[in-house]
């Protein structure tokens, strides 16, 4: 074949690259909307909601109108502007409308990210293989922050944030008039979300980071650039203004309180991040969501970048980025602040690296890089896969869906719409979560998810009332409440007030409880366990049908969470609804196995063992047996419970254990025996037991269970001898002496054996085996 002319070969590197950047961003921002493209689940979304449409009825508010508890704590709302874009674009389109506005946003954010750093980057060469690192780069950033893209204002400060950065990377490249949409940006940052002052803190970045080249170029250290003096001066300019711009809003200088009080949040041991969980460092929650796992992956591809081009670095992104990380290590909420300003400085900081510059590499990288877009579109349908069919949200174990429009299983609807009905009056206890939807239906609320506004007071005492010892009689005496919504993982609290004097449960779905009190609403009747049990499971599974099992669900079938089904099984576990628990327990376990810790298995094993299930008790028991590190008080408590049930099958693999962990334990090795005697595996159980004699002969039910050990193996002399000893320690061992008799009745020693069974009725005048031998020893006339 004839060689391709010289200008056609060296336009196929050029070729490759243009089409490997391709679909390294495509596949990038198909992974971002799909990541972005979840139902609405935060519980902040319906006091937002509420927060706009008061303002729009009432003006900008300026201390609290939505509770009881605080109504005239002192309120700087200055997410007001956003609250109102998002009630009024709900309530012209409905809240599907609000998703995909968050997917919009979302795109936006990183394609703003990517091209701050591709403009940095700007050089012959680095545009085409930078396509394909920005790609890459986008993808990590975009699964690190997969947990925060949600429809809350924190979203729109993050696309604020990437619209800085991205204005400061054109200017620092060339003159732009597009600083001058800062300030601007700026003002609209201050009326939507508490983090406005990023915005003259990241221009400061860029005054000092320009400052700092400028002096080390004036002193021989850095290169000279004749543009650099001017950006100096425009940083200088751009920083003030924006300065100034944050001070318009309602509240004027009195807003920085608002962020002042969120920072404050951030450090030492607050109320609020005692209570919630987006303010706990990212470092101290372990890697129970992806999201952790691909933020230290984004950690080190930050730096990477930075070790890769170490002279060729910008002070700014340095500092900006320092600045994003050191938020993000405090509250995981911060992470995309921190992947956005990684993202532009990694992709700019890759693209300028002197590797690409060396020979070998620049030979091979185009073939490298087309490679590595292949294999990043990949990784993301892959994600694309998990995240579509629900199985990304599943695996750990977070309760949001693929889609649009309200999570499912997550808001109150039906309790409050109950609550409603039933014509209830007067002061409501809330749970934190409840009090957001329930203050957008226009209940007064005891508490909400504002951190900020209950801080000082009532979060102390939301404490004393959700944390044993539970205060809440005390504090329903304080504020009269007359009816509580508690949502359903609190099932410690709703079975705390279902069972005070006074109170009854009327209704519990998968997200919340209703309870009233007596003298409240008297014609709503409490739930009846005995008459309404089937009942209402009939209904919850009319709301929460059988799931998709798992582990049968086909590549593209969406599965199923298992987290309602398991957090409503342990509320009817607590207020003893066995039998519900049990088919909750089982649809959970079915809708995904790996979501039950070993320790959950104990409501499986109990549940069936309670219904009689022995083989299904059993099968649990051994699981949660192999699964589970050994918890010595929590094994020889469920060894017990199980014991007391009579389900020694169940029990067995617990006392084996126990008695294998710690030969001298005696109370485990006589339940290993016990165990045994109860399955009629006489020898094995003598055995046992003989040990738990020798440990601790002073015990007398030690020496009786060895003595019916040996009675069922017609071992007479040595049983009546352990019996004896038995009723000698303990006077009162009826089932000692009663023992003796139905061994002495077997071997035909009738004048002992009524000896033996009298003294078992002077101990207990009813006991059926004594009573039985004296019946057929004396038969009746």
């Amino acid at each position: 074949m004839p060689e391709a002319p010289a200008s056609e070969a060296s336009n196929r590197p050029r070729r490759l690259l243009t089409a490997a950047g391709a679909v390294s961003l495509a596949a990038a921002a198909l992974l971002v909307g799909v990541l972005s493209f979840q139902r609405i689940w935060p519980v902040d979304y319906w006091w937002q909601r509420g927060v706009g449409e008061y303002v729009l009825s009432h003006g900008v508010p300026s201390h609290d109108v939505f509770s009881y508890t605080n109504p005239q704590h002192p309120w700087l709302e200055t997410r007001w502007g956003y609250c109102v874009a998002l009630f009024s674009l709900t309530r012209a389109l409905g809240h599907e409308a609000a998703s995909i506005a968050r997917t919009l946003i979302v795109l936006a954010t990183f394609g703003l990210a990517a091209a701050a750093g591709l403009v940095g980057a700007r050089r012959q060469g680095w545009a085409l293989h930078g396509t394909v690192i920005a790609g890459g780069v986008v993808a990590v950033a975009a699964m690190a922050s997969s947990q925060r893209m949600v429809v809350r204002p924190e979203t729109v400060s993050v696309f604020f944030l990437a619209v800085f950065l991205w204005v400061i990377a054109r200017r620092m490249q060339a003159p732009t008039r597009w600083v001058w949409v800062l300030p601007l940006v700026e003002a609209m940052w201050a009326n939507t979300h508490g983090f406005f002052p990023l915005g003259p803190a990241v221009t400061g970045a860029w005054l000092v980071g320009e400052t700092i080249e400028w002096a080390l170029a004036r002193a021989g250290w850095a290169v000279p650039d004749p543009d650099r003096a001017s950006r100096v001066r425009q940083a200088g300019i751009i920083t003030a203004i924006v300065g100034l711009a944050m001070l318009i809003n309602p509240y004027g200088p009195r807003a920085l309180l608002l962020p002042l009080t969120q920072f404050l949040a951030l450090s030492g041991e607050t109320a609020q991040k005692g209570y919630i969980l987006e303010l706990t460092s990212p470092f101290a929650f372990g890697d129970r969501y992806t999201a952790l796992w691909w933020y230290k992956a984004m950690i080190g591809v930050a730096t990477a970048s930075v070790l890769l081009a170490p002279r060729r670095q910008r002070a700014f992104w340095l500092i900006v980025t320092g600045a994003m990380f050191a938020l993000s290590a405090a509250a995981i909420r911060n992470i995309p602040l921190f992947a956005i300003a990684a993202t532009a400085m990694a992709i700019r900081g890759l693209c300028v690296s002197p590797i690409w510059e060396w020979r070998p590499v620049a030979r091979g990288a185009p073939w490298a890089l087309a490679a590595g877009s292949i294999g990043l579109a990949i990784f993301c349908v892959v994600q694309v896969r998990l995240v579509a069919t629900d199985r990304f949200a599943v695996q750990q174990r977070d309760t949001n869906q693929f889609g649009i429009g309200l999570a499912r299983h997550r808001y109150p609807v039906r309790a409050i719409e109950f609550l409603k009905s039933t014509g209830a009056t007067g002061p409501m206890f809330n749970s934190l979560g409840i009090g957001s939807y329930a203050l957008a239906q226009g209940i007064p609320v005891f508490i909400d998810p504002r951190g900020e506004v209950f801080e000082q007071a009532i979060l102390g005492e939301y404490r004393e009332i959700t944390e044993p010892p539970m205060k809440f009689d005390e504090y329903a005496r304080k504020y009269g409440f007359r009816s509580a919504v508690i949502d359903t993982d609190a099932f410690p609290l709703i079975t705390h007030i279902a069972h005070l004097p006074g109170w009854r449960l009327v209704y519990l779905d998968e997200v919340a409880a209703v309870l009233l009190r007596d003298d409240e609403s008297p014609q709503t009747q409490a739930i009846d366990l005995a008459r309404d049990q089937a009942r209402w499971l009939e209904e919850a599974r009319s709301r929460m049908p059988r799931p998709t099992v798992y582990e049968s669900a086909g590549w593209a079938d969406r599965v199923t969470s298992p987290v309602p089904y398991y957090r409503l099984g342990k509320t009817c576990f607590a207020l003893g609804w066995y039998q519900a628990a049990r088919s909750l327990f089982e649809d959970a376990i079915a809708a995904y196995p790996p979501a039950f810790a070993p320790e959950d298995l104990e409501y499986l094993v109990y549940t069936a063992s309670l219904a009689g299930d022995r083989a299904a008790s059993a099968t649990y028991a051994q699981q949660w047996e192999a699964r589970a590190p050994l918890d010595p008080t929590r094994a020889r408590a469920s060894m017990l419970a199980l014991l007391k049930l009579g389900d020694a099958v169940a029990a067995r693999p617990f006392a084996e254990r126990l008695a294998k962990a710690d030969p001298r334990d005696a109370e485990a090795i006589a339940a290993a025996g016990t165990v045994a005697l109860m399955q009629s595996r006489f020898g094995e159980a003598e055995r046992w037991i003989r040990q738990a004699v020798e440990l601790s002969p002073a015990t007398a039910g030690y020496h009786r269970l060895l003595g019916q050990s040996l009675a069922m193996q017609i071992k007479t002399e040595e049983a009546i001898r352990e019996l004896s000893r038995a009723l000698e320690l303990d006077p009162g061992e009826v089932a000692a002496a009663s023992t003796g008799a139905m061994l002495l009745s077997r071997v035909g020693r009738r004048d002992e054996a009524l000896a033996w069974a009298e003294r078992a009725l002077k101990i207990s005048p009813n006991d059926p085996q004594a009573t039985q031998v004296i019946r057929s020893l004396r038969p009746t006339p």
